[in-house]
């Protein structure tokens, strides 16, 4: 009985030697397992930063693209200040790709534009008179269809005369 004692301490040495291997080799992963998720948390916080700032720089460049094409649709739409259109339809545009429109309307962006200048005439800019070569820019009236030259003396006789009562004698 003492061979078959001795047998089975052998095997028992034999696997408390594989166990304690085991066991410092489980202990090496637990340690370079624990590096690893130190390691993965450091990279999704600097991963959150970097997408923030990308976020942040996307959302500036998609305000500014569509602030100019809402500048550029209200001009060419004959807005007075293309700043009046741009605060009323900030909150409701969005931006797809190169397309800008006004979220919910089925229109296009200068129909929408163009609607809502009509609906609001005072910003809308006046349209330019159409001018004759050498013709004056201002309107003619009743009284300035004679020109009186004040620099003579004629012309400022007539002048003053012009401011006096009808039927008056001097």
């Amino acid at each position: 009985m003492s061979s078959t004692l001795k047998a089975l301490m052998n095997e028992k040495n034999k696997r408390a030697g594989v166990s304690a291997a085991t066991v410092s080799d489980t202990e090496a992963l637990v340690k370079k397992m624990a590096t690893l998720e130190s390691n993965l948390r450091s990279l999704q916080k600097e991963r959150d930063e970097w997408k923030g700032k990308y976020d942040s720089h996307s959302t500036a460049s998609t305000q500014k693209d569509i602030r100019e094409e809402l500048y550029k649709v209200a001009a060419a739409a004959g807005a007075v200040d293309p700043e009046d259109v741009y605060s009323r339809f900030i909150g409701k545009t969005k931006k797809d790709g190169d397309r800008v429109f006004i979220d919910g309307s089925e229109k296009t962006l200068s129909e929408d534009i163009s609607e809502f200048l009509a609906s609001k005439p005072h910003l809308i800019r006046a349209p330019a008179a159409e001018q004759r070569p050498g013709a004056s820019p201002y309107p003619a009236s009743a009284k300035s269809e004679k020109v009186v030259d004040v620099r003579t003396n004629e012309g400022a006789t007539e002048y003053a005369r012009s401011f006096m009562p009808p039927g008056f004698k001097s």
